[in-house]
């Protein structure tokens, strides 16, 4: 056999293997690896995770392990890569097994303070990825919206997301749903369960769909006539936004209507002139007109008698 090949072979296991006994030796060795993933750097594609996001990941993971300032320094900057990690090297030798000063050097290069504007352009711009379900897709949702609440200025401002927020989020739950048959099912539940609430909507749609958050697989409609509607040509439903311009239409035109009616109600008939108001140009009395005037039929009268 080939010593380079044997070598070749039996490096990666080695190294493994030292890996292991490295994390035994510094007390790592209880901490889920496989739950932490790496943080590169600035967010390159849709799927990556902001720094303050893979933050709140990494606490979350390390909150139930016994960790010490420095152990859990190591493990962060152990799962460092790319850009983050050249840039922990730049720190001072002494600043590297800070914890504060590590999160720090990183959060001043790749994190940003999000405020209500930038949370909110994050959340209305949020659609559902590739391979990732409706479940997590509303989780996703709830998380950006209520970050979005608690980076409010005002009180006002907090008063005025709560108020909105099932509005807004069963409008971006529904809109952002990856494929068209999907948001016209949405918009069906939206319209059946009017006023319930988002909570209510999410887990007809979760139940309506079968989902579970481990499944990264198409979404499958569980009731029968949900599949032959994607497998038969039926007409076009009208969407929520059509239905709603419609009645505004028929509203615009009933105001018309009526403000019209209104109009000619408040034209008035005109009016008979008062005969006591008139004056006969033939004898100069009042109340009659000239060819009405009794002393023409008089004079004619005496006229055709004479004749």
């Amino acid at each position: 056999m080939n010593p380079s090949t044997t070598d070749s072979t039996t490096r990666p296991s080695d190294v493994d293997l030292l890996g292991q006994l490295l994390r035994r030796s510094i007390g790592l060795q209880s901490v889920t690896q496989s739950r932490l993933t790496k943080f590169h750097g600035t967010p390159l594609q849709p799927g990556d995770l902001s720094f303050s996001e893979w933050l709140e990941e990494f606490e979350e993971v390390t909150a139930r392990q016994r960790l010490s300032d420095n152990e859990k320094t190591r493990l962060l900057v152990d799962h460092l890569t790319g850009p983050a990690r050249e840039e922990i090297r730049c720190l001072p030798e002494e600043k590297r097994h800070q914890y504060s000063e590590v999160v720090s050097a990183l959060q001043l290069c790749f994190g940003f303070k999000e405020n209500t504007q930038s949370l909110s352009s994050q959340f209305h711009n949020r659609v559902q990825r590739d391979g990732e379900s409706l479940c997590d897709f509303s989780r996703a949702l709830l998380r950006t919206y209520g970050k979005m609440e608690k980076a409010a200025e005002t009180q006002a401002q907090a008063q005025a997301l709560g108020q909105l927020r099932d509005t807004s989020l069963t409008d971006q739950f529904v809109n952002g749903a990856r494929e068209a048959w999907v948001r016209r099912e949405l918009r069906r539940i939206q319209l059946d369960n009017d006023g319930e609430g988002f909570a209510k909507i999410r887990q007809e749609a979760l139940r309506l769909f079968q989902e579970s958050p481990s499944q990264n697989q198409r979404p499958r409609a569980r009731e029968v006539e949900v599949e032959v509607a994607r497998l038969t040509p039926s007409p076009r439903e009208p969407t929520l936004r059509e239905i709603v311009q419609h009645q505004q239409t028929i509203i615009e035109e009933l105001t018309k209507l009526k403000s019209d009616v209104a109009i000619l109600k408040k034209q008035k008939a005109p009016k008979k002139k008062n005969m006591d108001e008139v004056q006969c140009y033939n004898c100069q009395e009042r109340g009659h007109f000239k060819r009405d005037c009794p002393q023409m039929s008089n004079s004619t009268g005496s006229q055709q008698s004479e004749n």
